[in-house]
């Protein structure tokens, strides 16, 4: 999923870029470069490939390795017009074919790559790390201390999207354990956020000083 994620908003990108640049909106190709590059490739893509990196799998090893390589050495193809040297800085370490990155091809969209089921259930995942790290800020958990997370939710497809999605979101959001399902009861001492068609639960006990709070 993350991998099908991460290259459909790749591609939708760089149609993006080339059409800003195309239509001389300089400000519209560098803020959609910025946008992807940081809150996507380095926010999210990132901080997913960790989980198979340090897996003891080679092949999603090698496999997670090549996605990264390839959307950032495309990347700084886009970037290129805007921060010529750098770019062809960064480039020149990188595996590549040609002399320089100033005469290389421009990146061309393949649209057979957009994958909006993959974008939907991404922003699904987003939604509930984003709830696991607002609780844990809100409640001044610290950053060294792994939660218990349960998810209360009736719709299968969101159970078996969640569930395909486990490791990510316990890597994501510091969780140790992780109990989904229609019949999830609220603990006490946890804090909670409702999203949609499901509520996250978050137990405090023992990793924060309950009186204080």
């Amino acid at each position: 999923l993350a991998d099908r994620w991460i290259l459909s908003l790749f591609n939708r990108t760089i149609a993006n870029v080339t059409s800003a640049l195309e239509n001389y909106r300089f400000d519209e190709a560098s803020r959609g470069l910025y946008e992807f590059v940081w809150n996507a490739y380095c926010d999210w893509y990132l901080e997913m490939a960790k989980v198979r990196l340090n897996g003891e799998d080679p092949e999603e090893r090698a496999n997670v390795q090549a996605v990264l390589v390839h959307v950032l050495e495309g990347t700084l193809r886009l970037l290129h017009p805007m921060v010529p040297f750098i770019s062809e800085e960064l480039w020149q370490k990188f595996p590549h074919r040609g002399e320089a990155l100033i005469v290389a091809d421009w990146p061309q969209a393949d649209d057979t790559l957009l994958d909006d089921m993959a974008e939907t259930e991404m922003a699904l995942v987003q939604e509930v790390v984003r709830a696991v790290r607002n609780i844990r800020g809100t409640m001044s958990v610290p950053p060294g201390k792994r939660a218990d997370l349960l998810v209360k939710v009736e719709s299968r497809e969101i159970i078996d999207i969640l569930d395909r999605t486990q490791a990510y979101i316990c890597e994501l959001g510091r969780v140790d354990s992780f109990e989904m399902g229609n019949d999830v009861v609220r603990p006490r001492a946890s804090a909670s956020a409702v999203l949609t068609d499901l509520e996250v639960y978050v137990p405090l006990a023992g990793l924060i000083d309950l009186e204080i709070e």
